[in-house]
């Protein structure tokens, strides 16, 4: 009967010692799993946030861009058309010519909103 009785005890060291494994290799899945998951969705929103950051920056690229071609229109008439050379020198300057009369209204006063 005592062989009978170790088999047994030894049999159910087996099952508590596979349960417990089996729990731990639970436990451990799930947490892989559960980090994978978070891999997964933070991921996906940093792709997207580095998306739309992108897409800003092109649309501000295309904005400068076309800053940038209507100031060399400018620069390119200032260096070729005498018409144009006058004009900005005469805004500049305040001068005029011969028989013009330049009249400057002084800056409109602030609002003051403390008098009741």
């Amino acid at each position: 009967m005592s062989a009978l009785f170790s088999t047994r005890a030894i049999s159910g060291i087996y099952e508590r010692t596979f349960a417990q494994r089996r729990r731990t290799a639970t436990v451990v899945v799930a947490c892989l799993v559960l980090g994978l998951v978070y891999y997964v969705v933070c991921g996906q929103t940093a792709y997207y946030d580095k998306h739309k950051e992108q897409r800003q920056y092109a649309a501000q690229i295309q904005s400068l861009q076309q800053e940038n071609e209507q100031r060399q229109g400018h620069v390119d008439r200032l260096q070729n058309d005498p018409r144009t050379i006058e004009h900005e020198a005469r805004v500049i300057l305040h001068r005029a010519r011969p028989g013009e009369v330049i009249s400057t209204l002084p800056p409109t006063p602030a609002k003051d909103n403390s008098k009741h």
